[in-house]
């Protein structure tokens, strides 16, 4: 699974969650990383074992990650979002949420970097939902989170046809925001399909 470019020029690699987030390497025989120079090549890594782990093949395939259903970065986030949607700007407690993501993301031996993910501080509503958004992108990724987000948001489509790179850019609209009734459905409760289906 490949990251689009666009994604990929958003992101600072010094923060932790990118490194273990983006496959900016390829896992050759003997379970080798080797480092990869074209950012068309990046993929996903999110599930990457533990440096600690034993790199081999039982390893690589059975190991103990599940898959997330709702983390308490989720959770944290979401409430940040709520209070700047219920008050038109973020809060101090907002601040708090967002902020402890953002700590929690940066180098074990920088932590209180002022250039790493420095705290967020005097956004206004507008700038404080756009942050919520890219770092919802960075947390979540491989965690089946963004088409919902971006639904949410009601940017499905402007956000699928800025990645150019992708495919599903060419064929997004605003049927997808949406999915269709199935037919038995339909007929049975004597409803009307969705627009584009």
């Amino acid at each position: 699974l490949r990251v689009n470019r666009e994604y990929i020029a958003t992101l600072d690699f010094n923060e932790e969650r990118v490194k273990w987030n983006i496959a900016n390497y390829r896992i050759a025989s003997g379970f080798t990383r080797i480092p990869l120079t074209n950012t068309n090549d990046f993929g996903i890594a999110k599930y990457q074992k533990l440096a600690t782990y034993p790199l081999s093949e039982t390893a690589f395939f059975n190991h103990p990650t599940n898959f997330p259903l709702i983390r308490l970065a989720d959770i944290k986030l979401l409430y940040a979002e709520a209070l700047n949607e219920v008050n038109n700007g973020p809060t101090t407690a907002a601040y708090a949420e967002i902020n402890a993501i953002r700590f929690r993301a940066r180098p074990a031996n920088n932590k209180n970097s002022t250039t790493i993910l420095p705290n967020l501080a005097g956004l206004n509503y507008d700038d404080f939902k756009i942050a919520i958004q890219k770092e919802r992108a960075i947390e979540f990724i491989g965690e089946g989170n963004r088409y919902f987000d971006l639904v949410r948001w009601g940017i499905l489509v402007e956000a699928v046809q800025a990645t150019t790179t992708q495919t599903a850019a060419q064929y997004v609209n605003e049927r997808h925001y949406l999915y269709p009734y199935p037919p038995k459905e339909i007929v049975i409760n004597g409803w009307t399909q969705n627009d584009g289906y």
